[in-house]
């Protein structure tokens, strides 16, 4: 019984090592051997029995063995808190983000309960219904054929044809056309706080904002967006990480500003007790108040924050950001003055 133990411990740390390694450079025949302690011999025997199990272990032209790409294993070792974080990305209560990736998602999820060891299992159906993810309020999930096109023309580098709907108040479209027509880049997708977007480089089209032409689209609001036999080249030095950098929420701009902000003394906790920016510095101030400086690539979307807090809070920094702000601010007084409706 003893030696059965052993050998099924073997086996099973023949084939968490080889999985390990599968992507990487491998393990050959006598490293492996080595590593478990066993002849070459035995370590073939090991080999038949998982093969025989079902499990295709390779051994490739360099006498390196791996697993086969395409075969996926179930999953292993898994602590009640690893698990738990998975199923509540998938199946607690607001956890379901409206996209293409969703229903794989939690198909993924039930194969992974269905493995996982009883008592994991009984402890998590138990603690995740106390659990919530709240996401903001988000659009119908009516993207699925749009996501689609995008990522297969991502994966194979392909441009598409686009059909996108007017933004009113954009200065790069034609006043009396309900739709724009031009050819694009995809470069990638991303979900941000209420939908999805697609990060593209557009031809054919008067650009206005980022200096490299790559535009944050919004997915819902292709009409059309097929895939051409004409291909592209993502740039090599290309990251969303990158694209966003510094970025307020998802438009950025072509360069940092320094943003400056003094909130009075009613708001500066509230302000002060939340992360709003990665380059965000505080400083208090006499009278309770809070002096609050940015570094934020692109002004588009901060000024709406700003006007969240009305007369709690004055733009010090830059100019261009107060005059906006100032603008609309006597443009709201004026409306409600004069009576007019929004």
């Amino acid at each position: 019984m003893a030696a059965d133990l052993k050998k099924i411990a073997r086996i099973y740390r023949l084939l968490t090592l080889v999985q390990g390694r599968s992507a990487g450079p491998g393990w050959s025949q006598p490293a492996l051997a080595e590593e478990l302690d066993v002849s070459a011999k035995t370590l073939r025997g090991y080999v038949k029995e998982l093969r025989t199990a079902g499990i295709p272990l390779v051994l490739d032209a360099d006498r390196i063995y791996r697993t086969e790409p395409s075969h996926f294993l179930p999953p292993i070792d898994f602590t009640a808190e690893e698990a738990l974080s998975l199923l509540l990305l998938c199946e607690a209560p607001g956890s379901d983000v409206p996209g293409p990736d969703h229903p794989q998602a939690i198909r993924a999820a039930h194969k992974l309960r269905a493995h996982l060891p009883a008592p994991i299992r009984d402890l998590i159906d138990t603690a995740l219904p106390q659990v919530s993810v709240a996401h903001a309020c988000t659009e119908p999930a009516a993207a699925a054929d749009l996501w689609s096109n995008a990522f297969n023309a991502i994966a194979a580098g392909r441009k598409m044809h686009a059909r996108y709907a007017k933004k009113r108040g954009d200065p790069a479209l034609a006043l009396d056309a309900a739709t724009e027509s031009f050819t694009l880049c995809p470069f990638a997708l991303t979900f941000q706080r209420r939908a999805w977007y697609l990060i593209a480089r557009t031809e054919g089209r008067a650009e206005y904002g980022r200096e490299d032409g790559l535009r944050t689209l919004r997915l819902t609001r292709f009409e059309a967006l097929r895939a051409t036999d004409e291909r592209y080249v993502l740039p090599a030095d290309f990251s969303l990480h990158d694209y966003f950098d510094g970025a307020w929420r998802m438009i950025p701009g072509n360069g940092r500003q320094r943003v400056v902000l003094t909130f009075d003394a009613d708001r500066a906790d509230t302000v002060d007790e939340v992360w709003w920016h990665q380059s965000q510095e505080t400083e208090r101030r006499p009278g309770g108040r809070l002096r609050v400086t940015f570094q934020v690539n692109g002004l588009t979307e901060i000024d709406a924050w700003i006007l969240g807090y009305g007369s709690h809070v004055v733009v010090e920094e830059p100019a261009e950001l107060r005059e906006r702000v100032v603008g609309a601010l006597k443009a709201a007084a004026a409306r409600y003055d004069s009576g007019e409706d929004a």
